[in-house]
């Protein structure tokens, strides 16, 4: 069956892992909140990307290249699993027409966790990048403890319930939460406010432990 290739999407013939029956599933090459606002759930709940199969009922999950646009958020997404090239991904956006986009935030990622992440965090109306920094400085106060925790993995969520920083010491197999409170509001006050322009242009696109780790180490003059 030819496959047909729409603006923002088009179809592929995908073969069931389990029963090895082949059907259609909606691929996303763009994900435009205007102009599909309904899409934003599904992303966030990876609905969008879960393929069932009709003969057997198997459900799995699709990672693949897209772009993410939410003007609302300023943000653009390139993201691309497994080390993808989003050469061509910025190229489109070079033409007229998205000339309004100059002051929008430009990320690359490379992970699904990473990527509902940063949705969170912007979702919240928080900076990630201040963020990333605040949980550079989690890790350092939960290693200082009297019963040190080595948390190898701290993820910001946002939810009615309210935001937090969730952690876990993998070795110690231990795990927590740290409620983002008026304290934890205050601090990320003072963080936007006293770092100003040490910080990188909204810009760049790679947002990451890594590069919080490197900045808070390169500017520790800033955090005395």
């Amino acid at each position: 069956m030819e496959t047909v290739k729409h603006a923002d999407h088009y179809n592929r013939n995908l073969e069931c892992p389990a029963c090895g029956k082949k059907s259609r599933f909606k691929i996303w090459d763009r994900i435009q909140i205007d102009k599909n606002p309904g899409l934003r759930d599904k992303v966030r709940d990876l609905s969008l990307f879960r393929f069932q199969c009709p003969k057997c009922g198997h459900e799995t999950y699709l990672d693949y290249d897209f772009l993410y646009i939410q003007s609302d958020l300023r943000l653009v997404i390139y993201y691309a699993p497994g080390g993808g090239d989003v050469t061509n991904m910025h190229q489109s956006l070079q033409k007229p027409e998205y000339e309004f986009m100059k002051a929008f935030r430009y990320r690359l990622i490379r992970q699904r966790a990473q990527l509902l992440e940063k949705l969170a965090i912007f979702d919240a109306g928080y900076d990630d990048r201040v963020i990333e920094i605040m949980k550079v400085m989690i890790q350092s106060f939960l290693a200082a403890q009297a019963s040190p925790i080595h948390a190898s993995l701290i993820e910001f969520t946002h939810s009615e319930s309210g935001d937090a920083f969730h952690f876990a010491d993998q070795s110690q197999q231990k795990s927590g939460m740290l409620p983002f409170n008026d304290s934890m509001h205050q601090t990320y006050q003072a963080l936007e406010r006293d770092l100003g322009e040490a910080l990188p242009p909204d810009d760049m696109l790679e947002i990451t432990p890594q590069w919080a780790v490197s900045f808070v180490k390169d500017h520790q003059d800033l955090f005395a």
